[in-house]
């Protein structure tokens, strides 16, 4: 994808599938697509070189980096870059 999109809580991970689905014809994207509906926020998940993640906002909409969101995140990218995009998709929930 080439897009960068930025969503937080629920509804947005949903519509996160969403537009993954909608941008991408491919079976991994669709799979990590489901495996992102699927979980609870905040979350992190690969599909090729592809990162995406969605995070909890505090009450003035910065985005909530605590430690354990910090793992998921720093194992996403690092997951995808290991892997060179050639990895299965994963999540990170």
């Amino acid at each position: 994808m080439t897009n960068t999109l930025h969503y937080s809580g629920v509804s947005a991970r949903d519509e996160l599938a969403s537009v993954i689905r909608a941008e991408v014809d491919e079976p991994e994207y669709r799979r990590v697509a489901d495996m992102i509906e699927a979980a609870t926020p905040p979350l992190a998940a690969v599909a090729g070189a592809d990162v995406f993640f969605v995070v909890q906002l505090d009450a003035n909409f910065k985005p909530v980096m605590d430690r354990s969101f910090t793992r998921k995140y720093d194992a996403a990218f690092e997951y995808a870059v290991k892997k060179r995009g050639r990895g299965r998709p994963k999540l990170w929930g």
